[in-house]
């Protein structure tokens, strides 16, 4: 693909759309970063051609089947087209992608934040380095959590197996609504979500645990039931 200095896209009619780079600065003092950022939002768009430099993207609801980004690119928000391929290159953070059409992602290694829920993914490998993840609402039977990641919501997505490494950094679990019998619980997580599936016994919440949500005829909670952990019966 060759890059312009200017990024583009192309209406289901042919016409070309040209958008503008906007130079901006987020954040608060000492902790503020620059962004080049164009916005397409709800523009009727078939394709859409990022220029170089660009490092954040908002095109959503736009009924893109085809996205080129840059690789300057360090996040980008493109919830509700009709993508089913995408290039995501190295050195870029996070990507919100809910609601699309991808069966492959190919997650890079720097990426530390991913929403990829509600599309057609059978299989999610995730990089160790990643904290924040929202795969639900697809087909993956398995899942492997590296150690690096803090927060993970996958519900309704047909899981039957789920590796939590003992040693990890999980804190926050929301599998609901999924074909799991058994979960193993890591010393720090603290709230944990699991109603709608087949775990029938809960054993040994660690200390510092918070808030348990299951299926109100799950065993193995009395010793729980007069401390400060919150346990939400359904």
């Amino acid at each position: 693909m060759e890059y312009s200095d200017i990024s583009y896209g192309y209406t289901p009619s042919g016409k070309k759309e040209v958008f503008e780079t906007v130079y901006r600065v987020v954040g608060l003092e000492p902790n503020t970063k620059e962004e080049y950022a164009v916005n397409c939002d709800k523009i009727d768009l078939v394709s859409l051609y990022v220029a170089e430099g660009v490092t954040h993207l908002q095109a959503s609801y736009c009924g893109l089947k085809e996205i080129h980004l840059p690789s300057t690119i360090d996040y980008a928000h493109c919830v509700q087209n009709k993508l089913e391929i995408i290039n995501l290159p190295e050195g870029m953070t996070g990507i919100n992608c809910h609601g699309n059409n991808f069966k492959k992602l190919s997650i890079p290694s720097t990426i530390t934040f991913l929403i990829c829920s509600d599309n057609n993914l059978t299989e999610v490998v995730l990089p160790n380095g990643i904290e924040s993840v929202c795969c639900g609402e697809n087909n993956i039977s398995y899942l492997e959590i590296p150690e690096s990641l803090q927060s993970l919501e996958i519900d309704n997505a047909n899981l039957s197996k789920i590796n939590i490494p003992p040693k990890g950094k999980l804190k926050y679990l929301k599998i609901e609504n999924n074909n799991l019998s058994e979960i193993n619980i890591t010393y720090k997580l603290s709230c944990l979500r699991i109603r709608g599936n087949n775990i029938k016994r809960i054993d040994n919440l660690p200390e510092g645990f918070k808030r348990l949500y299951c299926d109100k005829n799950v065993k193995g909670l009395e010793p729980y039931i007069d401390t400060d952990i919150y346990i939400f019966l359904h």
